[in-house]
């Protein structure tokens, strides 16, 4: 005869390795929310500036850059889905390009739009990589 406890015991791991099996199915299914890590973000755009920008600004005003136009697009309400007003937010990296070049030759550092620019599409281009973005405006119509 097998004692009480030994039949217990192996209920309790039948039933645990049923529930975590189940589990691990149901999280295989699942997508991974896309998550903006900086450090990673500004190595990743970094590495793929063209030379004659990487020649002409350093890690240092990419991070700059990136840190900056995350907090302003963050004050714009694009963390949401939806703006402070209620509307769809709409953002143009005109409007970015010329707030980050004012804000960098504030700061004394003198850099082209033309940089700012190419961080920001670098930036773009990270945040679709890693699935962190939608569709673009035009793309709706």
């Amino acid at each position: 005869m097998i004692p009480y406890a030994v039949l217990a015991a192996i209920l309790v791991f039948i039933t645990a390795a049923v529930m975590i099996g189940r589990e691990t199915r149901r999280l295989d299914n699942l997508t991974p929310e896309p998550v903006f890590d900086l450090t990673e973000a500004v190595v990743w755009i970094e590495a793929r500036l063209p030379d004659e920008v990487r020649a002409q600004i350093t890690y240092g005003d990419v991070r700059d850059i990136v840190d900056w136009h995350l907090t302003d697009l963050g004050a714009r309400g694009v963390a949401t889905s939806l703006g402070p007003d209620g509307q769809p937010v709409v953002v143009g990296n005109e409007d970015s390009v010329d707030a980050l070049v004012m804000r960098m030759l504030a700061l004394g550092r003198d850099i082209e739009p033309a940089h700012v620019k190419a961080v920001l599409d670098g930036e773009l281009n990270y945040l679709v990589a890693i699935g962190a973005i939608g569709p673009s405006a035009d793309s709706t119509t």
